[in-house]
């Protein structure tokens, strides 16, 4: 197994981590990617910390809504498939998420009680550090098994700024189930491309390739480790 080292600074986001996997050729798929980072998540929380880096690790794990393309200079759909704003009311989005995506371990299929509970959760958990992203939501509801309505308060341009790839989306069922601090810790199961294989908080994070993941492509990397190196002053 070939292993290749890459330091990088703390602005890590998904569309980068996704960018990484995506370079890698096909020869050396089965490979382990360790990443050095200067920023650390402090728990199993996903919506626990605000830090790029959260954000990365935490999309390829439960997956978001999309993520920013470079390549293509806009966002693009991950778990969702395509969203609109209403031109008679422009405070109303409609994302249409894809069908038949299924959670790792389980096979449970995303919906968009997932999706709303998500979004709600961000800014009403008691741990988060991430309500900025949901700041300008007044309402998110279920249409139907696959469509999300968001209401803003006002007319916001930039929402996928703030929706896409920072709500990280997790199991309803997991966390009405459980409750937040046992599913965050003990079921840690959503529909990116890897799976949460430990975190070690301060020290490592540890993703392994979901291969029944719909994003998990053949050339991505079947491990990432991040192993933090924080600066004295931090």
């Amino acid at each position: 197994m070939k292993t290749k080292r890459r330091f990088i600074g703390a602005a890590i986001t998904s569309a980068s981590l996704l960018a990484t996997a995506a370079t890698l050729s096909p020869a050396i798929a089965k490979s382990t990617v360790v990443v050095g980072a200067t920023e650390t998540i402090s728990s199993h929380n996903p919506h626990g910390d605000s830090i790029s880096m959260g954000y990365g690790i935490w999309c390829q794990v439960y997956g978001c809504l999309g993520t920013y393309s470079f390549k293509e200079g806009t966002y693009v759909g991950m778990l969702a498939e395509s969203w609109s704003v209403d031109k008679a009311d422009p405070n109303v989005w409609t994302f249409k998420l894809r069908q038949g995506i299924k959670r790792h371990v389980d096979g449970k299929e995303l919906t968009a009680e997932d999706v709303v509970h998500s979004i709600n959760r961000m800014g009403t958990d008691p741990q988060t550090r991430q309500k900025q992203n949901v700041k300008h939501v007044k309402s998110a509801s279920v249409i139907d098994k696959y469509t999300v309505k968001v209401v803003t308060k006002k007319p916001t341009a930039p929402l996928l700024e703030f929706l896409f790839d920072r709500v990280m989306i997790t199991g309803k069922d997991l966390f009405d189930k459980h409750g937040a601090k046992v599913a965050d810790r003990k079921y840690p199961l959503g529909w990116g491309p890897y799976k949460l294989k430990e975190i070690v908080i301060g020290q490592r994070i540890v993703l392994e390739k979901a291969p029944d993941s719909s994003f998990a492509k053949p050339e991505n990397p079947d491990t990432l480790i991040f192993r933090i190196m924080r600066e004295p002053e931090q």
